[in-house]
């Protein structure tokens, strides 16, 4: 229902309303599991008595110090990525985010290494050879195939067709065929989506195929986890494979988006001769795709052949992304 709905907050009220109406439906299941769910588990023993200071040493156990570098260095890649196509690469500001990021990253893998008591990424189990090919490859394939999805929607409205209809496309359909898949239907996006060919249909149906081979992907990289990670690891293993799905899907989101309005402002400006005019255009169009029928007739084309050849180079990404995850 999640997809349907959002398509229709889009076309409705506003894309902005499908992620704040989220916050009040969390709550609501929050509120849900807190009245109805059981929690009471047995105990061999019951404890000698409830103490406080027990809740306070399991309290200490949580790896909040890892999680919140973690947090910081992935905030500071999406500023960086973003500003760096908004404003500049050369900006100070871009610069000393991508520098933060990288040392948050490297502080991360010291702390799971060395500090924290219980990581939620030890390293022994995120480097261990059998275990890191699998979660480069949930990265890479996430971040190609959520790169994908996020710029679907546009281009179909772009060519008339409606935001609530994109949810139904063949992506959602199942999550198992022949391994490759991923790739071969990322190719298809990219060659649909360029100038020589440019097939709305050839792009859902390519969607279709890479969500497919992805999911199968996931499940075998999945199965490979736990079959690798030693008994007292599983756990740990299994959930570091969902933590590298989720920083794929964020960094590829951010990618895609940073390709796009680099592009595009890159085409515009020379296209137009104005960097002014351009940097308008490309707030707009980044606000809704319905300021392009804002345009004289003549701007609108020519803003829309360029959206084309941004979203192509953001597919091209995809296809690179999706190599490396071989």
């Amino acid at each position: 229902m999640g997809a349907p709905l959002g398509g229709i907050l889009s076309d409705g009220i506003g894309w902005r309303w499908a992620f704040i109406l989220q916050t009040p439906l969390t709550a609501l299941a929050a509120l849900i599991v807190t009245l109805a769910l059981n929690s009471d588990v047995p105990q061999a023993s019951p404890p000698s008595s409830p103490s406080p200071t027990r809740w306070a040493s399991n309290l200490r156990k949580v790896d909040f110090l890892g999680a919140l570098t973690l947090v910081l260095a992935v905030f500071t890649l999406l500023i960086a990525v973003d500003r760096g196509s908004n404003v500049a690469w050369r900006d100070t500001t871009t610069l000393a985010c991508l520098l933060l990021s990288l040392s948050l990253s490297v502080a991360f893998i010291y702390i799971e290494m060395r500090v924290a008591r219980h990581p939620f990424a030890p390293g022994h189990v995120i480097f261990d050879r059998s275990l890191f090919a699998s979660y480069a490859c949930n990265f890479f394939a996430m971040a190609s195939l959520h790169g994908l999805h996020v710029l679907h929607p546009p281009v179909s409205t772009d060519r008339g067709r409606d935001v609530r209809h994109c949810s139904w496309d063949p992506p959602r359909a199942g999550d198992a065929l022949l391994g490759g898949g991923d790739v071969a239907g990322t190719a298809v996006v990219f060659v649909c989506s360029g100038p020589a060919v440019s097939d709305t249909w050839g792009v859902i149906l390519g969607l279709g195929v890479a969500a497919f081979g992805a999911g199968a992907a996931i499940t075998t990289t999945l199965i490979n986890v736990i079959a690798n990670a030693s008994a007292q690891d599983q756990a740990i293993a299994t959930a570091c494979s969902y933590l590298f799905r989720s920083l794929g899907s964020v960094v590829g989101i951010s990618l895609a988006a940073t390709v796009v309005q680099q592009s595009l402002r890159t085409r515009l400006i020379e296209t137009l001769d104005s960097g002014e005019e351009a940097d308008r255009i490309v707030e707009g169009v980044r606000k809704s795709l319905e300021f392009i029928k804002e345009l004289e007739p003549a701007v609108g084309t020519l803003v829309r052949e360029c959206y084309q050849l941004a979203t192509n180079a953001a597919f091209g990404l995809g296809v690179a992304l999706i190599v490396c995850s071989w």
